[in-house]
């Protein structure tokens, strides 16, 4: 008799446990799905323009193009911080060559930003202000290249900005 009712005790036990278990954790899901709340972090980053079309010869063999990187657009800025790549594209119709600079107050950097395949590093810009970025484009006539067949030939240069969300 004894044991049939430490038996039926533990039984009982364990059916309490797992009903006061159930009870706990559905409260705990309750709760947590009451105060979750989620909100997506806006992002701008504005190219000022992007598409280049040219005429150029080995006499007019130089030609500079001015343009600006920014984190806001109008009212809205971006609420974290970017990374950018600036990459230069062409049709390729011309001999041309690439030189990309900072600019700032008509004071041109000294370092070329693109590497070989006309692509910049990296680049971060920050949140918590307004901030524009200036680039001079050189655009340059390739040495040596004087060929009659780039006479009437025109040549259309993009140039892309990549950029991902960094916070």
């Amino acid at each position: 008799m004894k044991k049939v009712s430490l038996k039926i005790l533990i039984f009982l036990c364990i059916i309490t446990s797992i009903i006061v278990a159930g009870f706990t954790q559905s409260k705990y899901i309750e709760e947590h799905k009451g105060s979750s709340s989620s909100q997506v972090a806006g992002t701008v980053l504005n190219l000022s323009s992007n598409t280049i079309s040219l005429k150029m010869n080995p006499v007019n063999n130089e030609q500079t193009y001015i343009f600006s990187v920014s984190n806001n657009d109008n009212d809205k800025r971006a609420e974290v911080a970017m990374e950018y790549t600036l990459q230069i594209n062409t049709a390729k119709n011309l001999p041309l060559d690439f030189e990309l600079y900072t600019f700032d107050e008509n004071i041109l950097g000294t370092q070329n930003l693109l590497n070989s395949s006309n692509i910049t590093e990296k680049i971060r810009i920050d949140y918590d202000t307004n901030i524009e970025q200036t680039y001079q484009l050189k655009i340059k006539w390739r040495e040596n290249e004087t060929n009659y067949k780039y006479s009437q030939e025109t040549d259309y240069i993009q140039i892309v900005m990549n950029g991902t969300q960094i916070d």
